[in-house]
């Protein structure tokens, strides 16, 4: 799927509205990644699977900065993957973490 900046805040929302739902719904997909890596966080992992034509991504606490080929997008984060990034970076979360 080609990425919008609608579809990206689109998927973002639909992780969850809470950090915990966010964990979740990484859980399922799979996705694991480093803390306070902001190219290689879990949130990032996820919208690289869900979407073909990510070149480069960067996730920080407020926002997901995404280069491809058919756009440069900046999509605020959402409360539930705001919160989850916040946990994450902070400890919480081990089980996604390799």
């Amino acid at each position: 799927m080609k990425i919008t900046e609608k579809k990206l805040r689109d998927f973002l929302r639909s992780l969850g509205p809470r950090g915990h739902n966010v964990l979740a719904a990484l859980r399922k997909s799979g996705c694991h990644g480093e803390r306070q890596s902001k190219a290689d966080c879990p949130l990032s992992c996820a919208v690289r699977s869900h979407f073909d034509d990510v070149d480069k991504i960067v996730t920080d606490e407020d926002a997901v900065f995404v280069e491809s080929s058919s756009a440069d997008i900046a999509v605020a984060l959402p409360p539930g993957c705001r919160e989850f990034v916040s946990r994450y970076d902070a400890g919480q979360y081990r089980t996604l973490t390799p």
